[in-house]
């Protein structure tokens, strides 16, 4: 059966844009697709594999959770990332990091780079 790889590519990135962190073998369900079909389409459409655009998505929806106001739970990263548990966000990290023994950021020392930030600005600003 033939599919139109960018239609199936828009629709994968719609559910990922809601849902960053679903499985490939969800997305596949929902998309009526077999999982090879979604990678290759990925790969032929976006030039890079399912792992990346998926990662780049969870990127994207770190930095707008980041904006936003502070979730107070794992949990509640979790959720907003469309993850199913705290572990997935904990394993995801684990997997992104620059070096396979940096268990990346904790959420305290992201908040302090997010208070250094703001502190530049306002000292850019003249504001504070």
């Amino acid at each position: 059966m033939g599919y139109d790889k960018r239609d199936l590519v828009g629709r994968l990135k719609a559910l990922l844009a809601d849902a960053a962190g679903r499985s490939l073998a969800s997305i596949a369900e929902e998309l009526n697709v077999d999982r090879h079909t979604v990678t290759r389409s990925v790969r032929r459409v976006e030039g890079v594999s399912f792992k990346q655009l998926q990662f780049d998505f969870i990127a994207a929806a770190l930095d707008r959770i980041a904006l936003g106001p502070r979730p107070t739970t794992g949990k509640e990263i979790a959720a907003r990332l469309g993850l199913a548990s705290q572990r997935r966000v904990r394993a995801w990290r684990r997997r992104t990091s620059p070096s396979r023994g940096d268990p990346g950021l904790t959420a305290q020392a992201v908040r302090r780079d997010e208070d250094v930030q703001s502190r530049e600005r306002e000292s850019r600003t003249g504001k504070g």
